[in-house]
């Protein structure tokens, strides 16, 4: 691959091929940045034939890695393994942690956020409930 095709990348190419080295899909994409899905796959195959790459996922990884190494790269960040489907769940359930906005979802994500979150409040209640009955049985069955 071209070292220097960098450069040469548009600030939309390298806005695209960010959000694939984070391991969105192109039609994700194209949904957070107002975008077809075709447009998608033509920026990114842009950016992978002026990098020299095999495809927009070899250009996307050697754009993390870059990135990775450059004087701007968090010394010691790590990421832990993720198991495949949580990053779509947290999408679903926090999708202000992915960049996007809760105005800015269709009102039926909107109530799937708002439920999903409900659930998830119900359930930890219910949980630390539990929790605080079985601290309080242990200890009256010490005493």
């Amino acid at each position: 691959m071209d070292k220097d095709g960098f450069d040469r990348l548009t600030d939309r190419e390298l806005e695209l091929l960010r959000l694939a080295a984070d391991g969105l899909k192109p039609k994700v994409i194209a949904g957070r940045v107002g975008l077809s899905e075709r447009t998608v796959y033509t920026h990114l195959g842009n950016a992978a034939r002026k990098l020299g790459a095999s495809g927009p996922g070899e250009a996307a990884m050697a754009l993390a890695r870059r990135e990775a190494s450059g004087p701007f790269a968090k010394a010691t960040e790590t990421k832990l393994p993720i198991a495949p489907g949580i990053p779509a769940l947290l999408d679903l359930v926090l999708p202000e942690m992915s960049g996007r906005r809760f105005n800015d979802l269709s009102m039926t994500h909107r109530i799937v956020v708002m439920m999903t979150r409900a659930a998830l409040i119900a359930f930890t209640l219910f949980a630390i409930v539990s929790l605080v009955r079985n601290i309080g049985e242990l200890l009256a069955n010490a005493a």
